[in-house]
């Protein structure tokens, strides 16, 4: 039993931690959703289908009214990694939708014009100068 416990606590602590500095805060009365891009383009992935004529939205994209969403990156500095070494000109690009422009336009329309309802493009010294926070009114 205690080879099984000592095991256990070696697997684990051995595991790269999640960076969970980066917050989006949602001040308003409204349900957003969030898109995160290391270009200037909005990625091709919906966060939400139509199936039946009933629409399902993508719960990990999504930041209810008046609530905080930490995202999360692999590694101890997992978003200054990211941004440093996979964003364009190491800048983050963070999308942000309102439900009313998801539910009246279709996702293909929405890439192709690239419609969103804000955008921030972030270095890490900005997100560190906003405590790595995102608050959307």
């Amino acid at each position: 039993m205690n080879k099984k416990l000592f095991l256990a606590i070696v697997f684990l602590a051995g595991c790269d931690p999640f960076d969970t500095r980066l917050a989006i805060v949602n001040k308003s009365k409204e349900v957003i959703f969030y898109s995160i891009s290391g270009n200037d383009s909005i990625s091709n992935s919906s966060p939400l289908y139509i199936r039946d004529n009933d629409t399902i939205w993508h719960q990990s994209s999504m930041v209810l009214p008046d609530s905080i969403v930490k995202l999360e990156m692999l590694g101890r500095n997992g978003w200054e990694n990211f941004i440093k070494e996979k964003c364009r000109d190491s800048k983050l690009r963070l999308f942000l939708f309102d439900k009313n422009l998801l539910l009246n336009k279709t996702w293909d329309n929405i890439y192709s014009q690239q419609n969103y309802t804000r955008k921030y493009v972030l270095t890490v010294e900005d997100l560190k100068l906003k405590n790595w926070k995102l608050v959307y009114k």
